[in-house]
């Protein structure tokens, strides 16, 4: 893989991983084309992680429905609502404690790209809450970064499937993890 830009890893990551995908499903990547800006499926319990090792670039995309995140799907109806909102988006701004890596592949945290539900005002409205999340890392010794755990899925709610698409240097596939699986191999 070629060294891509911080801006354009995020697209590049979704383009691969669908990519990658399309392979594996017997799908054809045309078939797939208007889909390569869109977010993951919306899907109570199920969420994905895109997965990208570029260079000195770490990179995580976090595709979560509200309610595994905060567990609802609705404008806050009460002061413990707006407070668990507030709590969760500063924590996935904040970057802490979302995964871990092997320490000597010296990663430190960037950037986060946040963007949130836009709460509707109508409780139940029939539209969906989502959280997409980016959090990017540089690492001084990339070639360690063997593998990640994903300490995000502990914090979350309700969570019985994880998709994580991963691209790296030597390496594009997608894994299914459970709720028991704690680290994902990046080789």
């Amino acid at each position: 893989m070629t060294h891509c830009s911080s801006l354009s890893v995020s697209r590049y990551m979704r383009l691969a991983a669908l990519g990658s995908l399309a392979l594996f499903a017997g799908s054809s990547a045309l078939a797939l084309a208007g889909e390569f800006e869109q977010h993951a499926a919306h899907n109570h319990g199920r969420l994905t992680l895109n997965v990208a090792v570029d260079a000195q670039l770490f990179q995580v995309e976090l595709d979560a429905p509200a309610i595994n995140v905060v567990g609802f799907e609705h404008a806050p109806a009460n002061a413990a609502e707006t407070q668990r909102i507030a709590d969760a988006e500063q924590w996935l701004r904040s970057g802490r404690n979302i995964v871990a890596v092997p320490p000597s592949a010296g990663c430190s945290l960037q950037a986060v790209q946040f963007e949130g539900p836009a709460w509707s005002a109508e409780p139940h409205d029939g539209e969906h809450g989502d959280y997409h999340v980016t959090f990017r890392y540089r690492c001084r010794a990339p070639a360690a970064l063997n593998w990640f755990e994903p300490w995000l899925l502990q914090r979350l709610i309700g969570v019985q499937q994880t998709i994580v698409n991963i691209i790296t240097p030597s390496l594009q596939t997608s894994r299914t993890l459970g709720p028991d699986d704690k680290r994902v191999s990046l080789r």
